[in-house]
């Protein structure tokens, strides 16, 4: 007697069938998966951010700033040494770091104190131009998304992570 060995056309169609089903099911999940971790990582490198101008802030013993680029900061910020007191980069100030823009669907926005630049002393402490504890909180959330990171900024200048349960009407 011989035997032909390999898989009926039913058994490849129901075998098919199954593996369908199981990617329709997963890809949803993973989708919501990629979203949260990259909300999570847009707000960990802004975090990071804040604790490198601070340490180089102190490390350096002078003031050094982180001011949002093209006016928003989800196009990426600058830490630099703002030589004029300005709280924006001018030409010719010492440039330490350049960050890249977030994705497109991250935004990332401060309440005033922290709207357009975060300044470090060289005690490490986030100061407003005129002296002043820039105590502040950044935002960071999805388009569309339920869910918020809040950065807040405390007076001797470190920032701690919040999640939050919060539409992204920005």
């Amino acid at each position: 007697m011989h035997f032909l060995l390999g898989f009926t056309l039913v058994e490849l169609l129901l075998t098919l069938a199954v593996g369908s089903i199981l990617l329709l099911v997963a890809v949803p999940g993973f989708s919501h998966l990629l979203a949260t971790q990259q909300l999570e990582d847009s707000a960990l490198i802004m975090q990071r951010s804040l604790s490198l101008a601070r340490g180089e802030a102190i490390t350096k013993g002078k003031s050094l700033t982180l001011s949002r680029l093209n006016g928003a900061w989800r196009d990426g910020w600058l830490l630099y040494e703002d030589s004029s007191q300005n709280g924006h980069y001018d030409d010719g100030e010492k440039v330490f770091r350049v960050f890249p823009a977030l994705p497109k669907a991250i935004q990332l926005t401060g309440n005033a104190p922290v709207s357009r630049y975060i300044r470090f002393t060289p005690d490490g402490r986030a100061t407003l131009l005129n002296g002043g504890y820039q105590i502040g909180t950044l935002t960071v959330c999805r388009q569309g998304g339920r869910q918020a990171i809040r950065l807040t900024i405390n007076n001797a200048g470190r920032a701690t992570l919040k999640r939050v349960m919060q539409p992204c009407n920005l």
